[in-house]
């Protein structure tokens, strides 16, 4: 887990209490592992579906992966905080939303032969931008006129570009040490795709505000835990799978 960001500023028309709200949520995360095997001659491993191309495929006695992701995303949107209830509060929101984010999936294979030793190094690139419409509904569970839950669901739709770039470099090895003066590039491709990208977000958790100054002014500070589910959006593949994103969210606002 890796900490991001969100900023914001939101403005309340003269019109019936409508909000004009911009906030901008910025994320650089990445991971990796390491497998190797005890005894490549009697235990293997199993390569991913990213199995790099080659004519001949040894033993595989060692298999790094790594993942890296960088993630922003930026809203504008309308729309009103209203009372249902004396303990109910709604707001239903519609607005633009732009994104544009990276990832970068490296998986390295050490191959053991009769009498050699292979390493190859596959690396996948995906390259993401879209912009669209974005709509839904904040509420707010009131205990009392400072304790709340809140719970939001919002909905993404963005005309979208995804470029994604693909190679593998083959490279003379020991058992120990990787000759990499001596990398041959197998293969190199780039593609283009253009679509629809359906991005789903619910966030809940537990809210204390405070108003002041005959309502003027006031205070929030919430916990909660934050789930978006862009749906296909990896394109490394010929399937495409969905990115998840997930994590501990917390929020403070000023009001004045």
């Amino acid at each position: 887990y890796q900490p991001g960001f969100k900023v914001g500023a939101a403005v309340t028309l003269g019109h019936d209490n409508w909000d004009l709200t911009a906030d901008y949520t910025w994320l650089n995360t990445s991971g990796g592992k390491t497998s190797v095997s005890q005894d490549p001659a009697t235990s293997t491993l199993t390569a991913t579906n990213n199995l790099p191309f080659s004519e001949e495929i040894g033993s595989i006695a060692q298999a790094d992966g790594s993942w890296g992701f960088v993630y922003n995303l930026a809203n504008l949107t309308l729309g009103r905080d209203y009372y249902i209830s004396e303990y109910l509060t709604l707001r239903p929101f519609f607005g633009l939303s732009g994104a544009w984010n990276h990832q970068n999936n490296r998986n390295h294979y050490l191959y053991t032969f009769v009498s050699s030793y292979q390493f190859d190094s596959y690396l996948a690139k995906q390259s993401y931008w879209g912009v669209g419409f974005s709509s839904g509904l904040n509420t707010a569970w009131c205990f009392d006129k400072n304790w709340s839950i809140y719970g939001d669901f919002s909905v993404l739709n963005m005309w979208s570009k995804y470029t994604v770039k693909k190679s593998q470099i083959t490279y003379d090895a020991t058992a120990t040490t990787v000759d990499y003066d001596s990398g041959t590039v197998v293969f190199s491709t780039q593609g283009i795709q253009y679509g629809l990208q359906n991005v789903i977000d619910i966030q809940m958790g537990l809210r204390w505000q405070m108003q002041y100054d005959d309502n003027k002014m006031g205070f929030l500070i919430q916990a909660g835990w934050d789930q978006q589910v862009w749906i296909n959006h990896a394109q490394f593949t010929n399937q495409a799978s969905n990115l998840s994103i997930q994590g501990l969210d917390l929020k403070i606002r000023f009001d004045f």
